[in-house]
């Protein structure tokens, strides 16, 4: 699931021309790009399952399998 980026003028009412984007991680800590997976529904139920009894969001706990699986290798 992606999370909307906050902005600092959406308290204030600025349009959106005039927001500016407010990071939580400098640019060299941030992950932008995305990787599309096709799985089915059992698969994706799996997945956020186990994600979750490890306490992480599917993205990271496959982001942290495909790090293992590559340094395996």
């Amino acid at each position: 699931m992606v999370r909307p980026m906050a902005t600092k003028s959406q308290k204030s009412g600025k349009k959106d021309a005039e927001r500016e984007v407010v990071r939580r991680k400098p640019a060299d800590e941030r992950r932008e790009s995305m990787i599309k997976v096709l799985a089915t529904e059992e698969e994706k139920e799996a997945w956020k399952t186990t994600a979750n009894a490890e306490g992480m969001s599917v993205s990271t706990w496959l982001r942290q399998l495909a790090i293992r699986a590559s340094k395996a290798s």
